[in-house]
């Protein structure tokens, strides 16, 4: 005889394999997302971890470079210098003059302390900063807030600069930016060009080649090309040119401020509606 099988008679078994299977299905899904927020916790407190001890070995780097200089100290910034220089009212005169210009490009900002450090020697400061003097006149530390210059090479154009630097380094501090999302590119060349209003070096200029982008983004792929004879201080302060030409001044802030919520090239094409690999063939 054929026993008939009733679905109601297993009804009770099927719903509770069923729902034991749902909660299964649960459990699976909540371990996935709390090893997804887990990895991403993991990867700020990292970032932040290796931020801060960058930032600690370069307040003590500078701690050891300043420790035999004089200073100097007006509102926030703080002058270091070998010996008593009459540059230092040439600098802070020239100050004055960069954080006007900057501002029209990043506003009012807070005024986070400043540190400007003057080496006797371009030998000296590049012995101590580890850089080719050759290549390398001046430099702005994001993690230590200070600038670096040489007597010997020290002009109103370098201090603008690297002034720019520490203007949009304080600007992203204030609006919650990750400063290190932003490619070295982009950021020398707004300095390039917020500095060419005072010494513009690129006047009757053209750019011979154009060198990708996304290969310039950290500063050992831009000093590196540089060295190679790339002229990608020059590509860098076109860019800024062109964006600022199709899309105004603000163009810069709305670029930063949106990679807060996204990639940098996502946030450049979003604003200057050019993918950059479109966007780097109008440079020519």
């Amino acid at each position: 005889m054929t026993q008939q099988i009733h679905f109601n008679d297993y009804k009770g078994d099927t719903m509770k394999f069923l729902e034991t299977k749902t909660n299964f299905n649960k459990l699976k899904i909540f371990l996935l997302v709390l090893v997804i927020v887990s990895s991403i916790v993991n990867i700020g407190l990292n970032f932040y971890l290796k931020n801060k001890e960058s930032t600690q070995s370069s307040l003590k780097r500078m701690k050891t470079i300043t420790q035999d200089m004089k200073s100097q100290k007006e509102d926030n910034i703080t002058y270091y210098y070998p010996k008593d220089l009459e540059i230092i009212k040439y600098l802070k005169t020239f100050i004055s003059r960069d954080e006007n210009e900057s501002s029209e490009y990043f506003g009012k900002t807070y005024k986070y302390p400043l540190s400007i450090i003057i080496f006797d020697s371009s030998n000296s400061f590049g012995k101590t900063l580890n850089v080719n003097p050759k290549s390398v006149m001046s430099e702005y530390n994001t993690n230590d807030k200070a600038i670096y210059l040489s007597i010997e090479t020290l002009a109103p154009y370098l201090l603008a600069h690297e002034y720019t630097h520490y203007k949009m380094d304080s600007f992203c501090i204030d609006k919650k930016i990750d400063i290190f999302k932003i490619p070295l590119w982009f950021q020398e060349g707004v300095s390039e060009y917020v500095s060419s209003a005072f010494y513009n070096k690129y006047k009757g200029k053209s750019l011979q080649e154009i060198q990708n982008f996304k290969k310039l983004d950290s500063n050992k792929e831009l000093v590196e090309s540089f060295e190679k004879g790339h002229d990608v201080y020059f590509q860098s302060y076109l860019a800024i040119k062109k964006i600022i030409e199709v899309k105004g001044e603000g163009a810069i802030q709305d670029i930063l401020i949106n990679t807060k919520s996204m990639n940098f090239y996502n946030a450049f094409e979003k604003v200057v509606g050019l993918r950059i690999e479109d966007f780097q063939k109008m440079l020519k």
